[in-house]
């Protein structure tokens, strides 16, 4: 499966995997059937794991998801967001960062990483529910 995701809820934590690039309306759907999941709760810390893609996002793609995730905000609460990348893949970051600065106003912070736990440490920052 190109996309899967684990529901955590006593860490009100999602952990999204990515493992083959999909097309925008497929992350798209992805991402709108996690929101309608029972076990999902507003508020949820997501941790988008990337580290297994090999290619790139577009810029288009990485404007197209964060256009998502500003639209979905008030679905998504005031929450964290992180997105880890592979620490070999400097574009990578940098892409991840992109999205990153167009999130930077709805209440869905994102920040891009390369290290697991420090990904993990980030999204729990908050306590997931707030």
């Amino acid at each position: 499966m190109p996309l899967t995701y684990q529901i955590h809820p006593h860490r009100s934590l999602v952990v999204v995997t990515r493992r083959d690039r999909v097309g925008a309306e497929t992350w798209e759907a992805f991402l709108t059937a996690l929101l309608l999941d029972p076990a999902y709760a507003k508020g949820f810390a997501i941790l988008e794991d990337r580290r297994g893609l090999r290619e790139l996002p577009t810029r288009v793609e990485v404007e197209r998801a964060s256009g998502w995730i500003q639209e979905h905000g008030a679905e998504l609460g005031a929450t964290r967001w992180a997105i880890l990348v592979s620490e070999t893949s400097p574009a990578a970051f940098g892409m991840a960062r992109v999205r990153e600065a167009l999130t930077s106003t709805g209440p869905v912070e994102v920040r891009a990483f390369t290290d697991y736990e420090a990904a993990l440490r980030w999204t729990e920052g908050l306590g997931g529910a707030v």
